[in-house]
């Protein structure tokens, strides 16, 4: 994952109002006074970060990614951590409510986004990430209200982690509401997820296929791989031995959940970062030469890797012209949209299944396969 956020603050004007002086016979005008000013500095990171989370609400807002996300309207509190961990500063994003004590950042450093420096609750909420994944906190209360809560330190600017994290877990909270309905059947049962050497090979097999994307953009080519994860998945889900269908009801269902939100998380920085293609040229994160020990096995073929596979096999829908946010927030998993769209016969599927292990080495992917069951 990642850790993100940072800003500055401003001034926020108020009228003290009223000076009444009474006379024998009358009273003097009110009179207004010159409002006050408070002013926050604001580091150059923090007006990095600010620019970064502007120029993706307004990528976002155009819908042409993900139709429906509105992440420029996400109400947020982001709290800076300096060198050592320790909270220095928070931001409100959005604010819900007027926050006594928040003082809004000014024109000349916001980057054009609706924020106020607010630090009354940056130890409270450190303390709230530090009980959880130390990073990100979906639904934190500040008077009564919801905020997304993450954390971010000067380092994950110019890497693109603050800002990736923030996309990909707010649109998590998109997911949850009422306009996306879930998968039915949908589990996650990581420690019982079958790992053997033939569900290995198919699953390398399609991390060779995610690779492609999104640098592959010919539509025919495009097809042809989105023909061939069909075939490989069914293949996957025949061999399944658990009794729970995990193939199935997880690694389906991650694909829409993670996948989703990897896609759109990498989809907008290609587009408003420019260098983000040489940071990250493909959805995967997954290289199984680095991997050692059993538990990174699991860890990646048993939940991380559907990142990386479901936010390749959204690419290509989106590049064959499917609407998926349509289709997947009709509980639909990212699976059963590529087979309703491509609506492939056996023999096709056979076709793509053997083309797939020609193209990528079939031997050597189940060679690697066996070295990976073989870890201790």
């Amino acid at each position: 994952m990642k850790i993100a956020y940072k800003k500055k603050s401003v001034g926020i004007s108020f009228y003290v109002a009223i000076s009444i002086c009474l006379s024998t016979i009358a009273c003097k005008k009110n009179e207004e006074v010159k409002p006050n000013t408070s002013t926050v500095s604001v580091s150059t990171n923090d007006k990095t970060f600010f620019a970064q989370l502007k120029k993706t609400g307004d990528e976002f807002a155009k819908g042409n990614i993900w139709r429906g996300y509105n992440f420029d309207k996400t109400p947020m509190y982001l709290v800076y951590r300096d060198a050592s961990g320790t909270p220095v500063r928070g931001y409100l994003v959005n604010p819900i409510s007027t926050i006594a004590g928040a003082v809004k950042v000014s024109e000349a450093d916001n980057q054009g986004l609706n924020v106020y420096r607010y630090d009354a609750m940056i130890n409270q909420a450190n303390t709230k990430l530090k009980a959880g994944n130390d990073a990100f906190e979906f639904n934190y209360k500040i008077e009564g209200n919801d905020y997304y809560l993450q954390a971010y330190a000067d380092q994950d600017i110019a890497n693109y982690e603050a800002i990736s994290l923030a996309t990909h877990e707010v649109f998590h909270t998109f997911q949850f509401t009422s306009a996306w309905s879930p998968n039915p059947g949908e589990l996650q049962d990581e420690q019982n997820y079958p790992i053997n050497a033939d569900l290995l090979s198919y699953q390398l097999l399609l991390l060779k296929i995610a690779e492609k994307m999104p640098k592959e953009t010919d539509q025919a080519k495009i097809k042809s791989y989105l023909e061939m994860y069909v075939a490989l998945r069914e293949a996957e889900m025949k061999l399944d031995p658990s009794p729970s269908k995990l193939v199935r009801f997880m690694a389906n269902n991650q694909e829409e959940g993670e996948g989703t939100a990897r896609y759109i998380e990498y989809a907008v920085n290609y587009r408003v970062f420019s260098d983000f293609t040489s940071k990250r040229p493909s959805f995967v994160d997954v290289n199984s030469v680095e991997i050692t020990s059993q538990r990174q096995v699991r860890s990646t073929f048993a939940f991380g890797i559907w990142y990386s596979t479901g936010a390749a096999v959204a690419y290509m829908l989106d590049n064959q012209g499917v609407d998926i946010a349509t289709q997947i927030q009709s509980n639909k998993n990212v699976y059963e949209v590529a087979v309703a769209h491509l609506n492939l016969t056996e023999a096709q599927k056979t076709a793509a299944l053997n083309q797939a292990k020609v193209e990528f080495n079939w031997t050597s992917i189940q060679q690697e396969a066996a070295r990976l069951m073989a870890l201790r």
